[in-house]
């Protein structure tokens, strides 16, 4: 992970510092998963990740900066997650069922989200998308696939209706509801299932 040094302050050079990084990036995504941002405190953080308050301080200026992080940690595994979906073939998105499009697509966001608690009260607040334009790009590609006889503009109204569902309701039970986040990741496929099967004419 490259730590921006205009947000931390000092980018670690050597193996010992990267690792001291990650520890430090690690107890804070425990803390925030287990009690929440409001817990997350540079005092804290220190203690829980057994390092000194100056060694905080040299790699991450404030909490913000350790937040930031968290979220760039997080874009970055995420466009791993996409870039990995990308590697199949035409043939094989065009094949698959509705169903197991939306598995596809969608179980490895989900799996990485119960995986990393921290994930949506660290992305929300820094008020940044869930995913990058390449997934995006991933499911435009997947649905022109499937069916090349419709517009490219009804492509992409689809494809943002289908990122929406899946942020937008996340988003929304995390702020009101955040015991019920792990139901919605398991309904969720469901839905977009169905609303893919029935735009490919495959239910009545």
């Amino acid at each position: 992970m490259q730590i921006d040094e205009h947000i931390t302050g000092r980018e670690p050079q050597q193996e010992r510092g990267r690792q001291r990084v990650q520890t430090i990036l690690d107890s804070a995504a425990a803390i925030v998963a287990q009690d929440g941002l409001a817990a997350l405190s540079m005092q804290r953080l220190a203690k829980h990740a057994k390092t000194s308050i100056g060694s905080m301080y040299h790699f991450f200026p404030d909490r913000h900066a350790v937040i930031k992080a968290l979220a760039d940690r997080h874009t970055e595994s995420i466009e791993a997650l996409v870039r990995d979906m990308a590697l199949a073939s035409d043939d094989e998105w065009r094949h698959l069922s509705a169903e197991a499009v939306i598995q596809r697509l969608f179980s490895p966001y989900a799996q990485y989200l119960r995986e990393h608690a921290d994930y949506l009260p660290v992305m929300r607040e820094m008020n940044l998308p869930d995913e990058k334009s390449s997934f995006l790009a991933l499911i435009a590609r997947v649905l022109q696939l499937r069916r090349p006889e419709t517009a490219e503009t009804e492509i992409l109204q689809q494809t943002r209706l289908l990122q929406s569902l899946v942020a937008g309701t996340l988003h929304h039970i995390f702020k009101t509801a955040p015991q019920s986040v792990a139901f919605t990741l398991a309904e969720l496929p469901g839905v977009l299932s169905l609303y893919l099967a029935g735009k490919e004419g495959n239910i009545a």
